[in-house]
């Protein structure tokens, strides 16, 4: 019997090149220390309370943003995340226009499709769960405190998931990158570059080759804007006051939900009028919610195993989608 096999993938090397993690690190990190200083000097012109937070769901831009998140972000780092946008929009537009190929044609989502990614999520609920109970010896104080809450909200994380398959979505899935992470993403001087397409490597080759919902590569972007946001508020909340510690974690969660924001709205326009997202508010925000919970555990499993001390994140990543 005839059979296509990859071998091998040939990708261009290019120059000079770093990566979307380090860029988005190094400016939630200036973002973070601005935000400290305008805490910590009352002359300053920013309130001690973040904006309101919008949903990742809202379709928001640049301009709408509360003047001072627009002021400390800065106007080029929020255009480069709708760059972001538009490159990963790009990508699923090339896939859905891949004809003749078998395992590329779009297909709609369906119940049996949705029952299945939550029946996938169920069981990496029960190993986070059952991951985290064995590793509370080793976490500190204040990551088993979190611990503990996210075990104690087992129920609720279920109860989240399940609206996935409340009815079926009108959507399509299609091959997607499966792996898209900041760390993915290589970054020139004009553009960004999608790279290493291997997909996501906690599943077997065969299981990356099938199509799910476009949905699950934006969430996993948005859990890596996430854990960069994390990743700085552990950093700098040390040397902090409890109550500036505080303040400048409601700021982290307000920027990150508008660079969230800010991607989505760019890669929604891109794809205006395709299948590849919901029309339906609700369904997106579900479908969104549902991956980026996957993504969260995932990190979640990955620190508990690899580096304990950093488990807080994605600790902290998972309580926030939970209060959501």
């Amino acid at each position: 019997k005839n059979m296509n096999a990859t071998l091998a993938i040939f990708e261009k090397r290019l120059e000079n090149a770093g990566n979307a993690w380090d860029y988005v690190l190094n400016n939630v990190q200036r973002f973070a220390e601005d935000v400290i200083t305008r805490i910590q000097q009352p002359n300053q012109d920013a309130p001690v309370a973040a904006p309101d937070e919008v949903s990742v769901t809202d379709e928001v831009m640049y301009k709408d943003m509360p003047e001072t998140i627009q002021d400390i972000l800065g106007a080029f780092f929020v255009t480069k995340m709708a760059d972001l946008g538009r490159t990963l929009a790009s990508y699923h537009l090339l896939m859905t226009d891949v004809n003749g190929l078998s395992g590329f044609t779009n297909e709609a989502l369906s119940l049996h499709y949705q029952r299945s990614v939550y029946a996938g999520l169920k069981g990496d609920v029960r190993e986070t769960i059952d991951l985290l109970k064995r590793s509370l010896p080793e976490l500190t104080e204040e990551a088993t405190g979190l611990a503990e809450a996210v075990i104690a909200m087992e129920e609720t994380i279920h109860a989240k998931l399940k609206r996935i398959f409340d009815h079926k979505i009108e959507a399509d899935k299609i091959r997607i990158h499966g792996d898209f992470t900041l760390m993915q993403i290589a970054q020139t001087d004009d553009r960004f570059v999608i790279q290493n397409f291997d997909g996501d490597p906690e599943r077997s080759y065969s299981q990356r080759r099938l199509r799910r919902s476009p949905a699950k590569d934006i969430a996993n972007l948005m859990r890596s804007i996430s854990y960069a946001c994390g990743e700085v508020f552990e950093d700098l909340a040390p040397g902090l006051r409890d109550e500036t510690a505080d303040h400048l974690e409601d700021w982290l969660r307000t920027a990150n939900r508008y660079l969230s924001a800010e991607f989505l709205t760019a890669y929604r326009k891109a794809t205006d009028g395709t299948r590849l997202l919901p029309e339906d508010e609700n369904d997106l925000e579900v479908l969104i919610d549902s991956f980026r919970i996957e993504k969260a555990l995932q990190e979640l499993r990955y620190d508990l195993n690899y580096r304990t001390g950093q488990a807080i994140v994605p600790l902290r990543g998972v309580l926030e989608l939970l209060e959501a």
